[in-house]
């Protein structure tokens, strides 16, 4: 925007200035050197940082075969399929209703996915050059007839 008292371009900072935000008139004290700018503060790992919440974050798609819909969602490694199941019902209030499988075998919802054998093979298409966005691995829900309401 255009500063009214100075007639210059600006940042509009109603609140005032911002800590990443340089001053646009000159300033005798500001010390730009403290403050790099080539990346922004929130994104500045080493100085914010204080720990991960999961050793690794994989993708996994889950498909309704009563209605034939697949849902990709980003869960964590240690997440449990009943974890992983509270974050689908947004996609499907009836989730509790349905049976988890993988190829076939029912997969134990108190367990994590590497626990119940989908394992992680992100790092096996980085070794042979494929993109690891492209294979993900699919759980299947198979509806159970128990009328349950949620």
């Amino acid at each position: 925007f255009v500063n009214p008292e100075t007639g210059l371009l600006d940042f509009f900072c109603p609140q005032g200035r911002y800590l990443h935000v340089p001053p646009t008139s000159s300033v005798s004290d500001y010390r730009g050197e403290c403050v790099p700018f080539d990346i922004s503060w929130w994104h500045d790992n080493d100085r914010f940082c204080i720990g991960r919440l999961t050793k690794q974050v994989r993708k996994v798609s889950i498909m309704n075969t009563l209605t034939k819909d697949e849902e990709t969602i980003e869960v964590a490694c240690e997440e449990t399929l009943n974890e992983i199941l509270e974050r689908y019902l947004k996609y499907n209030s009836h989730a509790f209703s349905y049976t988890w499988k993988r190829m076939g075998q029912v997969l134990n919802m108190n367990l994590s996915l590497a626990e119940n054998g989908v394992v992680d093979e992100s790092e096996d298409c980085l070794y042979l050059g494929m993109d690891p966005q492209e294979y993900v691995p699919m759980l299947h829900l198979y509806f159970d007839d128990d009328l349950t309401l949620i």
